[in-house]
């Protein structure tokens, strides 16, 4: 298992704080850019879920940081959602359909009168045939991680409790501000952010293609 900082230190480096373009000359160049804004912004969205999971670890805090790392998987599994839709539009050119789907992911939301906004994409749906399609045992982990991260039995009683009943004494709490998932947020921070690492360049050279073939010109970059 790699180490989450060894991962993220990696992640950090694909991001940048700026770039310049040309003026887009269309509706659908202008899509394609904000898609570009989008990774970028996912990626800085993932480094700090990261630097607070590590954070939270560190503390003790570990349900705490199995959400972050909940959120993290939730990212990356629309990610690669969004890079699936981009293959598709470069192998097969429709692109009213896939204008459809890329403002999905842009700016989907679950909140506002429905008749007025556009639906987000549905966080598992993503996990479920994205993310766990290409890294397989994805769902599985966030399926865990959503046991603890809701107020379930593993989530409540099982993750603060010490031993069990004896002589019709209640089990005792821990003293401390940690949990017993402290191991399996570890290794689930570590896997979503080596998945991450592993396939975010791929990710960026696919967007540099929808870029290219909606005639965006990128005229400057600014390295974080």
């Amino acid at each position: 298992m790699v180490r989450p900082d060894y991962s993220l230190r990696s992640i950090r480096n694909h991001r940048f704080t700026g770039f310049k373009a040309q003026l887009p000359a269309d509706d659908f160049q202008k899509l394609a850019l904000e898609a570009l804004y989008w990774q970028n912004a996912s990626i800085y969205r993932i480094v700090q879920l990261a630097e607070a999971a590590m954070a939270e670890l560190k503390e003790g805090l570990d349900i705490a940081a199995i959400l972050s790392t909940r959120a993290i998987i939730e990212t990356v599994a629309l990610q690669i959602h969004l890079d699936m839709k981009i293959i598709g539009y470069i192998d097969d050119e429709d692109r009213s359909k896939f204008e459809e789907e890329l403002r999905r992911v842009l700016y989907g939301t679950k909140s506002g009168r429905t008749e007025d906004r556009i639906d987000a994409y549905n966080a598992v749906t993503c996990i479920k045939k994205s993310l766990d399609k290409i890294f397989e045992g994805s769902y599985a982990l966030f399926e865990e991680l959503c046991e603890i991260a809701h107020p379930n039995m593993a989530g409540v009683l099982a993750a603060f409790r010490v031993g069990e009943e004896v002589d019709h004494q209640f089990a005792m709490f821990r003293d401390d501000v940690g949990s017993n998932n402290a191991n399996l947020a570890l290794t689930a921070l570590s896997k979503i952010l080596e998945i991450e690492e592993a396939y975010i360049s791929e990710f960026k050279n696919h967007m540099e293609l929808l870029l290219r073939k909606a005639g965006c010109n990128i005229l400057e970059r600014y390295d974080a």
